[in-house]
């Protein structure tokens, strides 16, 4: 079904960002060449206690920019945008990522023509011709909308597309999470009866992380599963990352296979990580309390 421009929902998309002055340049310049209608989109960027130059980027570009200066976390950012916006859609995605110019338009023609009520959509890696053993694990192991949507109903916010009435009836994202709110905010709007679909055309691109990044990124992780209360045991979180499945993983990207071996390892050390940032986020609760 094809509409008119007069016809077309309104679209508010929401960017976090933290100290991320060239990621947001990047992305606001692919959120500029947009092909949606103009006069139907605008972007809020919700800054989060930046501590440098971050904001004189976005003042830089016809955005709406806001503060989330009370609590500090991209849930907390992502509910300030949200809650400013009037518009019939919400699209989100972060300030490291770079949508195709066709991102929006393709999102809302999935979320329309579906029909659904909240739209996934495709994160890709951008991988060097020398890629780490790091990266080669981050791009096979991460924000994999369309694994996610397929088999577990839930999604992350990179790429993530929702109608406005979806956060009118169940609340905005739990703003007290470090890691992990957006798959437990989907997972929360599915079991309420709203539909999630894939869109493998919406695309937008994102910088693979070397090792450091990625010890940070899950000890952040650990920390949101043990905030959110999540069932999973310090043991399984320790044991190994099953090979057969990040082999397959590793084929079906099309990366390098021969070593396997270190990125396996890589992957090991990250769960150890993931529940050293559970233990810890545990024992301050538990201090606190």
């Amino acid at each position: 079904m094809i509409q008119s421009n007069k016809t077309l929902p309104t679209v508010s998309i929401v960017v976090p960002v933290y100290n991320d002055p060239t990621g947001l340049r990047t992305c606001l310049e692919c959120l500029e060449s947009q092909t949606y209608p103009k006069e139907k989109l605008n972007i809020i960027v919700v800054d989060n206690k930046s501590t440098d130059h971050t904001p004189d980027v976005a003042k830089e570009f016809d955005v709406e920019l806001l503060y989330e200066t009370n609590i500090q976390g991209s849930y907390a950012a992502r509910n300030k945008g949200i809650k400013h916006s009037n518009n019939e859609i919400i699209a989100m995605t972060d300030s490291d990522c770079k949508p195709i110019d066709q991102w929006i338009a393709r999102g809302v023609h999935k979320l329309l023509n579906q029909p659904a009520d909240l739209v996934g959509g495709a994160v890709k890696f951008e991988l060097s011709k020398s890629p780490s053993n790091s990266e080669i694990l981050d791009s096979i192991s991460n924000m994999q909308n369309k694994e996610n949507i397929e088999t577990r109903n839930v999604a992350k916010t990179a790429n993530l597309f929702s109608k406005r009435e979806v956060f009118k009836k169940i609340g905005l994202f739990p703003h007290e999470l470090i890691s992990g709110g957006d798959v437990g905010w989907t997972k929360k709007a599915t079991e309420s009866g709203f539909k999630l679909s894939y869109s493998s055309n919406a695309i937008v691109f994102h910088p693979t992380r070397s090792f450091l990044p990625l010890v940070k990124k899950q000890f952040r992780v650990g920390r949101g599963i043990s905030q959110s209360s999540q069932s999973k045991s310090i043991l399984r979180l320790l044991f190994p990352p099953n090979p057969i499945r990040i082999f397959k993983k590793m084929r079906k990207n099309d990366v390098r296979t021969w070593n396997f071996l270190p990125v396996w390892l890589i992957g090991w050390v990250l769960k150890t990580v993931t529940a050293i940032g559970n233990l810890y986020e545990g024992t301050n609760r538990n201090e606190k309390s």
